[in-house]
């Protein structure tokens, strides 16, 4: 999703979501965020749909692979 800017296009906010959720969820903030930045183009990005090793493998859009919620355990995409 991309919402334009509304002004003279300055700079852009690439806005990305947390786990199990995607662009289009977000895409209200734009316009909120455009009444007092109206020089920047809002994109809000949807990640792939793929196993979350935490969520017992459950498919739904994740930016990467989640082995473990403990930081001492966590390994980035850890297959």
């Amino acid at each position: 999703v991309v919402v334009e800017p509304q002004a003279r296009h300055s700079a852009t906010v690439i806005w990305l979501h947390g786990l199990g959720d995607t662009g289009e969820g977000w895409m209200d903030v734009g316009p909120q965020l455009q009444m007092k930045l109206p020089f920047v183009r809002f994109l809000f990005p949807t990640a792939p749909t793929q196993p979350v090793t935490v969520n017992m493998g459950i498919s739904m859009p994740s930016w990467f692979d989640i082995n473990s919620l403990e930081p001492e355990l966590f390994k980035l995409n850890p297959k």
